[in-house]
C-alpha cells in the first residue's frame, strides 16, 4: 500500500464517522541520553 493510498484510506474512514477530522497525538519516552541526542539533531537543523 502506497502513502497517497493510505491516506485515502484514513481519510474515509474519519469521514464515515462524521468527523471533522483526525488529529495524531502521542509521546516519545526514552533514556535521557536518547532524548539529549534527538534535541541536538533537531537544534543543529537551525531556524
Amino acid at each position: 500500500m502506497t502513502e497517497e493510498n493510505e491516506a485515502d484510506e484514513v481519510r474515509r474512514f474519519w469521514k464515515r464517522l462524521g468527523l471533522p477530522g483526525l488529529l495524531d497525538v502521542h509521546t516519545h519516552f526514552m533514556p535521557e541520553q536518547v532524548l539529549r541526542k534527538v534535541w541536538d539533531h533537531f537544534d543543529s537543523l537551525g531556524r
